[in-house]
């Protein structure tokens, strides 16, 4: 009995005070290197994302070689409006370009939960741009991140203030079932400035996805649903061939 008393001193416990400074050094530890995994699985969804907008940009390209070299159209009228008769009948550039993609998960961000959170660039569609009247394809925006919504055939676009819409504005079908029914304002076609770790993806004309940082608008001068607005530095928004803070009348950025 001795013995086995002698042998179960030889084996002190822990005790309280160093079980807490274990823990304590553990907390510390997940706190450090938590938020440096978050950031490393961001950067994997951005670059998902950015995969997402490279095919789309692809089939964008393959459609505008088989259309004579216009981009897809958003009306045959060019208006937006819900008009009820022909010609105001909108075009869901997603479906357009779905021969070319086979997918609708390329339309969909890892980084949002909604199913349709890419949009096309308002200004690019009217009635069918022709590539040649776009001046600066390598500064001109044509997808990019956006709120989006929840259906999955909901067809979503963006529009960049300009000095006569001074606010970013968004689009989606008024009615994904009825084609006739138009176009409607709502911030789920809005730019989704912020998502990827306050910036976002953007695809260009000419083919190339750039990440740019978004800008903080805490006093929602662009969007009074909207505290962060997308970067306007040597971005052609509206597709004439302006850019920087000068483009569309706007002065900031």
């Amino acid at each position: 009995m001795q013995m086995g008393a002698r042998r179960s001193a030889g084996r002190p416990a822990f005790t309280l005070i160093e079980l807490l400074v274990v823990i304590a050094i553990i907390a510390i530890l997940a706190a450090i290197l938590f938020p440096v995994f978050a950031k490393a699985r961001e950067k994997g969804r951005s670059a998902s994302c950015t995969s997402n907008l490279k095919q789309c940009c692809i089939a964008m390209a393959q459609y505008a070689q088989d259309y004579d070299e216009t981009l897809c159209p958003y009306s045959l009228s060019g208006g937006s409006g819900a008009g009820g008769t022909p010609p105001n009948v909108a075009f869901p550039w997603n479906q357009l370009i779905q021969p070319y993609i086979k997918s609708v998960q390329v339309f969909k961000c890892p980084s949002s939960t909604n199913a349709q959170s890419v949009g096309y660039n308002f200004p690019l569609g009217s009635n069918g741009r022709a590539l040649s009247n776009i001046p600066l394809p390598t500064q001109t925006p044509m997808f990019a991140d956006v709120y989006g919504s929840n259906t999955a055939t909901q067809c979503c676009a963006f529009i960049i203030p300009t000095a006569a819409m001074p606010w970013c504005d968004g689009r989606v079908l008024a009615n994904v079932n009825d084609m006739y029914a138009g176009w409607g304002g709502n911030t789920a076609g809005c730019v989704a400035s912020e998502r990827h770790m306050e910036a976002c993806n953007i695809g260009f004309v000419d083919g190339h996805v750039k990440t740019m940082k978004a800008l903080a608008d805490p006093g929602k001068t662009a969007n009074a649903n909207l505290s962060w607005r997308p970067p306007l530095q040597d971005l052609d928004w509206n597709a004439n061939g302006v850019v920087g803070p000068g483009a569309g009348g706007l002065t900031y950025d």
